[in-house]
């Protein structure tokens, strides 16, 4: 039978295909290896079981099996083509070079906690990929994920199963003994044949995959096919750390919730899933914080609903914009992120010479005289070869923020994808200044060129060329390919005001990084090492009164101290940063890097500072304008992509405003502004009412920034909205114990964040009103009321929250009366408040759409 459907199988395919051999057969298909000839590439040939292509209406077969075919994603194994030879019907697919997850669990039987999990978190990355495309795969097992040689997980014979489905008599099939899907890993709604099953069903298969690669068996077993069905059906699996001690609770939970047996009752989709799996799972320095795993033990079914989380027009002295612009740099660590493609591991991701990090250069000199310069080297020669085509440069902050977490260099190495590493040091002999550069193979730490560049020590702009351009010979020689710098890396031949900038530029990173800290005293410390990074870009200015990038590196400073000051100081930075930033529009009006510091300092002017209505609106709709007009200019402008997005939730623009923070996450996800860009998700999916993105957004926004109060501040939101997460008190307290932890109540008012506590406490006090104690709910309102009474904008911050903690005690009255008082103030706040799903309750009350009605 082998050699006969062979020789039939090449009949069809003719010379396009040369059948090699023929491979283990799968359970409803036999296997041919077989040499592509018009792409040199190898591909395997499926050919459907004979007694299953009886079944199967061809032509219907080959016109649902195209829907697969548009799948392209880096964990999915493409369909290539179909066709039929005689009664036959086959697809082709790709050659994946490594080996099937099943031969790997025959050989291993338990695979490592790590590597399980990241297996699972590529699966999942596929299956949320094809339900965008309503794709439900109906067979995910360990024969159906391919493992390749880099360790990356692929999913095989997508779009296969729902082909054969919707083109075969299934009375037929059935009465082979043939059925689509495997008991083992059958959710149970698909054991039941059931009409609809969607992709909550593959979310089943592969929590028992991910069981299965951790326990070193299924979660259910039995002697027939009706036995194991019988007991997905009616049993729940033995505790997975019974069997694997050293695996977190917080894991066995996921796998569990995934493995309900009602698809109401498992993660919404693959992405939340995949957040679950992804560590860390506690929020909350050792609190259960609502991380999606959390959310199955307290019995919660959706996100977060947050109070105000989403009011822009002083909503930013809360927790919706309490993210710094340019804080310290750190990032998403995952490579995977759930909403659209922004962050999944792209093909062209894979280690190759050409995906190139610059390590920080060391300081060899006595004392770290040279520290500036070795940090200047490194900024300078990233920022250079980022701008070749012919390579793919990780960005600093990526290095960093990873190096930050005590990842290491092996680790960072894989997780990246990186081919080549370049390494530098530089010391002072004798007057001149001495580099040492290398390029590193990182798979064998072992040096591949190295070259040294000396200059007189006033030479440091020649010293940025010679090193540009000797790295570029070294990638050269290492990659074959055409690698061409620009002739001179900065706009000055001034050896003074290169070093000043230099040292301008260390004493910056180094506030940057002070500021991080919850301590007032570190607050201005590093306010101090801003002024004096200022002054020092001055003195350049002097030196070179032509080097126009000079403005705008001040304006930057400007805007960095800005948003750490509070009242006069804080106005007067603001219109610096735009003063400098027009300097520059002056020279050169369609200037990307001009407009976009503009743009930013003009929405910040309107988050921070107490403005009346009509200049908050001048503020948006011109930052609004400066941005787009970047963007159009520069596509790749992440950070504008971000603070766009925080515009348009300030707008209402809500859809929008989601896809661009997307947008700007998938251009950069470690670009300074990171933590701003979550904190948009966060807010835009809330006012949208998307509970499940909410929850994955702040357990991803908390392990990827742990110091920051916003992000636990989320989950004590959630904990005062969300109807199925229980109204804990204890836990509402202690979580406002640690954002006041995190970021002070003094530190707070002197970065012009006043209102910040009060929000917590009001925020409390929702939970006690949803757990039944209302006159503490009472007190606590009454006592924010008189702390907030001196000021006119606190007061009407209040009203607003104030409002919903009313609503919750059943005073709708005085809710609709506090919701008043406050767009009296904030009229430019209707579109946002009548879209917010918190006041959904309101929604077709008179006295609710008279409120936020446009006016005519």
């Amino acid at each position: 039978m082998s050699h006969e459907l062979e020789r039939e199988i090449q009949e069809a395919v003719g010379n396009a295909y040369r059948i090699r051999q023929r491979l283990a057969r799968g359970g409803m298909s036999h296997v041919f290896l077989a040499d592509d000839t018009a792409h040199a590439r190898q591909v395997v040939i499926k050919v459907l079981d004979p007694e299953l292509a009886t079944s199967v209406n061809q032509e219907r077969f080959r016109r649902e099996i195209q829907v697969a075919v548009v799948l392209r994603h880096p964990h999915i194994v493409p369909v290539a083509a179909v066709g039929e030879a005689r009664a036959h019907l086959f697809y082709i697919m790709p050659f994946v070079e490594g080996e099937s997850l099943r031969s790997l669990l025959a050989r291993e039987r338990q695979l490592p906690i790590d590597q399980a999990l990241g297996i699972a978190r590529d699966v999942a990355s596929a299956l949320e990929y094809a339900s965008g495309h309503n794709i439900v795969h109906r067979d995910i097992k360990p024969d159906n994920i391919l493992i390749d040689r880099d360790g990356h997980a692929l999913v095989t014979d997508f779009g296969i199963a729902r082909a054969i489905e919707r083109s075969a008599d299934l009375a037929s099939v059935t009465s082979t003994g043939l059925t689509l899907g495997t008991p083992t890993y059958m959710s149970p709604e698909q054991a039941a044949a059931e009409s609809h099953v969607d992709g909550r069903s593959d979310i089943y298969s592969l929590a028992c995959v991910t069981y299965e690669m951790l326990a070193g068996e299924p979660p259910f077993t039995g002697a027939t096919a009706q036995a194991v069905i019988a007991r997905h059906m009616q049993e729940s699996p033995r505790p997975l750390r019974i069997l694997r001690p050293e695996l977190a609770p917080e894991v066995q939970r996921a796998i569990e919730w995934a493995l309900a047996k009602a698809p109401a009752d498992r993660p919404r989709s693959a992405a939340i899933f995949a957040a679950a799996l992804a560590p860390p799972w506690v929020m909350g320095r050792g609190t259960p914080a609502g991380s999606v795993a959390a959310r199955n033990v307290h019995g919660a079914g959706a996100g977060a609903r947050t109070p105000g989380s989403v009011r822009t027009r002083r909503l930013p002295r809360r927790w919706l914009l309490a993210a710094l612009a340019g804080a310290v740099a750190v990032g998403i660590a995952s490579r995977f992120l759930p909403l659209g493609d922004a962050g999944q591991p792209r093909a062209e991701e894979r280690a190759v010479p050409t995906r190139i990090a610059v390590t920080e250069f060391e300081d060899h000199s006595e004392g770290g005289a040279l520290q500036h310069i070795a940090s200047g080297l490194t900024v300078s020669l990233v920022h250079e070869l980022a701008a070749v085509p012919a390579l793919q440069v990780v960005s600093r902050n990526q290095l960093r923020t990873l190096r930050e977490r005590g990842s290491s260099l092996d680790s960072i190495v894989s997780q990246l994808h990186i081919g080549s590493l370049v390494e530098g040091s530089v010391q002072q002999s004798n007057g001149r200044l001495r580099v040492f550069v290398q390029l590193v193979d990182p798979s064998t730490h072992s040096p591949l060129e190295s070259a040294t560049i000396e200059r007189q020590i006033g030479e440091v702009f020649r010293l940025e060329d010679d090193v540009t351009h000797q790295v570029a010979s070294l990638l050269r020689r290492r990659i074959g390919a055409e690698v061409r710098v620009r002739g001179s890396i900065t706009s000055t031949r001034n050896a003074r005001a290169r070093d000043l900038s230099f040292r301008a530029n260390s004493e910056r990173e180094h506030a940057l990084r002070v500021t991080a800290s919850p301590e007032a005293s570190d607050l201005a410390e590093g306010v101090t090492r801003l002024e004096r990074a200022d002054s020092l870009l001055e003195e350049a200015q002097r030196a070179d009164p032509q080097w126009q990038e000079l403005a705008l590196d001040r304006g930057r400073i400007a805007l960095d101290l800005a948003l750490r000051q509070a009242g006069e100081p804080q106005r007067q930075s603001f219109e610096r940063a735009v003063s400098f930033a027009e300097r520059a529009l002056a020279t050169a009006p369609h200037t990307p890097a001009a407009l976009e510091l503009r743009g930013t300092t003009r929405y910040w002017e309107a988050a921070r500072l107490p403005l009346a209505d009509s200049l908050f609106r001048d503020r948006i709709g011109r930052a609004e304008a400066d941005l787009s007009e970047a963007i159009a200019l520069d596509s790749s402008r992440a950070a504008a992509l971000g603070t766009l997005s925080l515009v348009q939730v300030a707008s209402g623009a809500i859809p929008a405003a989601a896809r661009t923070a997307r947008l700007a996450l998938a251009a950069d996800s470690f670009l300074d502004d990171a933590a701003t860009i979550h904190q948009a998700l966060i807010d835009a999916y809330l006012v949208g009412g998307d509970y499940d993105a909410v929850a994955l957004w702040c357990a991803r926004a908390h392990a990827d920034f742990p110091a920051r109060a916003a992000f636990v501040q989320c989950d004590l939101t959630r904990l005062a909205e969300d109807p199925s997460i229980a109204p804990d008190r204890a836990r509402a307290r202690r979580l406002a114990a640690i954002c006041d932890s995190l970021e002070p109540a003094e530190r707070a008012r002197k970065q012009g964040r006043d209102y910040v506590p009060l929000y917590r406490q009001l925020m409390v006090a929702a939970v006690l009103a949803r757990a039944g104690d209302r006159d503490a709910a009472r007190r606590i309102a009454l006592e924010l009321r008189r702390q907030a009474a001196p000021s006119a904008e606190l007061t009407a911050d209040l009203a607003y929250d104030e409002a919903y903690l009313r609503l919750l005690l059943g005073e709708r009255a005085e809710s609709l009366r506090l919701l008043a008082q406050y767009l009296r103030t904030r009229q430019s706040m209707r579109v946002l408040v009548a879209r917010h799903a918190r006041w959904r309750a309101l929604r077709g009350d008179p006295a609710f759409e008279a409120l936020v009605r446009p006016p005519a």
